[in-house]
Protein backbone atom coordinates (compact mmCIF):
# COMPACT_ATOMS: atom_id res chain seq x y z
CA UNK A 1 0.00 0.00 0.00
CA UNK A 2 3.28 2.48 0.80
CA UNK A 3 4.05 2.37 -3.04
CA UNK A 4 0.06 3.32 -3.86
CA UNK A 5 0.28 6.16 -1.39
CA UNK A 6 3.72 7.77 -2.88
CA UNK A 7 2.17 7.02 -6.52
CA UNK A 8 -1.23 9.45 -5.44
CA UNK A 9 1.39 11.44 -3.66
CA UNK A 10 3.72 12.03 -7.30
CA UNK A 11 0.16 12.23 -9.10
CA UNK A 12 -1.13 14.85 -7.32
CA UNK A 13 2.08 16.75 -7.28
CA UNK A 14 1.95 16.65 -11.23
CA UNK A 15 -1.17 17.64 -11.18
CA UNK A 16 -1.50 20.74 -9.12
CA UNK A 17 1.69 21.89 -11.20
CA UNK A 18 0.06 21.12 -14.41
CA UNK A 19 -2.79 22.61 -12.97
CA UNK A 20 -0.62 26.36 -12.35
CA UNK A 21 0.64 26.21 -15.66
CA UNK A 22 -1.11 29.39 -16.47
CA UNK A 23 -2.28 31.15 -13.78
CA UNK A 24 1.06 31.02 -11.56
CA UNK A 25 -0.79 31.40 -8.47
CA UNK A 26 1.97 28.74 -6.33
CA UNK A 27 4.36 30.04 -4.70
CA UNK A 28 5.19 27.42 -2.98
CA UNK A 29 4.99 23.46 -3.35
CA UNK A 30 6.20 20.71 -1.40
CA UNK A 31 5.70 16.94 -0.54
CA UNK A 32 5.74 15.84 3.04
CA UNK A 33 5.40 12.31 3.89
CA UNK A 34 1.98 11.29 2.25
CA UNK A 35 0.66 14.80 1.49
CA UNK A 36 1.41 17.72 -1.11
CA UNK A 37 1.58 21.11 0.55
CA UNK A 38 0.81 23.69 -1.85
CA UNK A 39 1.19 27.28 -0.60
CA UNK A 40 -0.77 29.58 -3.47
CA UNK A 41 -0.76 33.63 -3.36
CA UNK A 42 -4.10 33.57 -1.58
CA UNK A 43 -4.65 30.14 1.05
CA UNK A 44 -2.66 26.75 1.66
CA UNK A 45 -3.74 23.31 0.65
CA UNK A 46 -3.00 20.42 1.75
CA UNK A 47 -3.35 17.10 -1.00
CA UNK A 48 -3.28 14.08 1.24
CA UNK A 49 -3.23 10.76 -0.69
CA UNK A 50 -6.01 8.25 0.85
CA UNK A 51 -6.06 5.22 -1.28
CA UNK A 52 -8.44 3.52 1.24
CA UNK A 53 -11.18 6.34 1.96
CA UNK A 54 -12.64 4.40 4.50
CA UNK A 55 -9.64 4.56 6.30
CA UNK A 56 -8.72 8.07 6.87
CA UNK A 57 -8.76 9.89 9.65
CA UNK A 58 -10.23 13.85 10.29
CA UNK A 59 -7.81 15.83 12.30
CA UNK A 60 -8.54 18.94 10.35
CA UNK A 61 -10.41 22.23 10.86
CA UNK A 62 -13.21 22.47 8.88
CA UNK A 63 -12.06 26.01 7.64
CA UNK A 64 -8.75 24.20 6.24
CA UNK A 65 -8.02 23.65 2.49
CA UNK A 66 -8.08 20.35 1.51
CA UNK A 67 -7.87 17.78 -1.20
CA UNK A 68 -8.20 14.13 -0.38
CA UNK A 69 -6.57 12.16 -2.98
CA UNK A 70 -8.35 8.19 -3.62
CA UNK A 71 -9.09 5.73 -5.65
CA UNK A 72 -11.95 5.41 -8.34
CA UNK A 73 -13.41 2.37 -6.23
CA UNK A 74 -16.81 1.31 -5.75
CA UNK A 75 -15.72 0.85 -1.96
CA UNK A 76 -14.52 4.34 -1.71
CA UNK A 77 -17.73 6.08 -3.14
CA UNK A 78 -19.52 4.05 -0.46
CA UNK A 79 -17.44 4.93 2.10
CA UNK A 80 -17.69 8.58 1.15
CA UNK A 81 -21.77 8.32 1.27
CA UNK A 82 -21.15 6.84 4.37
CA UNK A 83 -19.54 9.83 6.03
CA UNK A 84 -21.16 12.34 3.72
CA UNK A 85 -22.80 14.03 7.08
CA UNK A 86 -19.39 14.70 8.25
CA UNK A 87 -17.63 15.50 5.57
CA UNK A 88 -19.96 18.58 3.94
CA UNK A 89 -19.14 20.17 7.22
CA UNK A 90 -16.20 21.43 5.83
CA UNK A 91 -15.82 24.58 4.05
CA UNK A 92 -12.64 23.94 1.47
CA UNK A 93 -12.84 19.86 1.38
CA UNK A 94 -12.93 18.48 -2.03
CA UNK A 95 -12.07 15.12 -2.93
CA UNK A 96 -10.32 14.06 -6.17
CA UNK A 97 -11.12 10.18 -7.25
CA UNK A 98 -8.58 8.98 -9.94
CA UNK A 99 -7.69 6.02 -12.16
CA UNK A 100 -5.07 6.54 -14.05
CA UNK A 101 -5.95 3.55 -15.94
CA UNK A 102 -9.19 5.00 -17.01
CA UNK A 103 -9.89 4.62 -20.98
CA UNK A 104 -12.09 7.74 -20.55
CA UNK A 105 -11.81 10.73 -17.83
CA UNK A 106 -8.82 9.77 -15.52
CA UNK A 107 -10.54 11.63 -12.51
CA UNK A 108 -13.66 13.38 -10.82
CA UNK A 109 -14.04 16.01 -8.31
CA UNK A 110 -16.54 16.44 -5.77
CA UNK A 111 -16.75 19.25 -2.70
CA UNK A 112 -19.29 18.13 -0.38
CA UNK A 113 -20.28 21.24 1.04
CA UNK A 114 -21.01 22.96 -2.32
CA UNK A 115 -22.43 19.45 -3.23
CA UNK A 116 -25.03 19.13 -0.38
CA UNK A 117 -26.00 22.35 -1.23
CA UNK A 118 -26.94 22.09 -4.70
CA UNK A 119 -28.11 18.48 -4.67
CA UNK A 120 -31.31 17.08 -2.29
CA UNK A 121 -30.72 14.62 0.08
CA UNK A 122 -33.18 12.06 -2.00
CA UNK A 123 -31.21 12.19 -5.33
CA UNK A 124 -27.60 12.88 -3.81
CA UNK A 125 -26.28 9.30 -4.36
CA UNK A 126 -27.72 9.40 -7.76
CA UNK A 127 -25.55 12.55 -8.32
CA UNK A 128 -22.54 10.66 -6.87
CA UNK A 129 -22.69 7.58 -8.57
CA UNK A 130 -23.23 9.77 -12.19
CA UNK A 131 -19.82 11.02 -11.66
CA UNK A 132 -18.23 7.99 -10.55
CA UNK A 133 -19.00 6.26 -13.69
CA UNK A 134 -17.39 8.95 -15.81
CA UNK A 135 -14.20 7.48 -14.81
CA UNK A 136 -13.62 3.50 -15.40
CA UNK A 137 -13.90 1.98 -12.06
CA UNK A 138 -10.61 0.82 -10.28
CA UNK A 139 -10.94 -2.90 -9.67
CA UNK A 140 -9.08 -3.97 -6.73
CA UNK A 141 -7.25 -6.75 -8.11
CA UNK A 142 -6.02 -3.97 -10.69
CA UNK A 143 -4.31 -1.66 -8.51
CA UNK A 144 -1.29 -2.97 -8.71
CA UNK A 145 -1.13 -1.99 -12.53
CA UNK A 146 -0.98 1.74 -11.56
CA UNK A 147 2.67 1.03 -10.71
CA UNK A 148 3.48 -0.92 -13.45
CA UNK A 149 2.01 1.88 -15.99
Amino acid sequence: MKRIVEYLTDWSFHYVKSRDAFEKKIVNIEKKDLMVIVTYKDNVRTFISAPIFGELMFDFNEDDHISLITLNTVENLNSMIAMWEKLKKYKHLNVIFVNPLSKRDIKWIIKPRLHSKIADDDSFKLGLKSMFECVDPLEENKIDMILDA
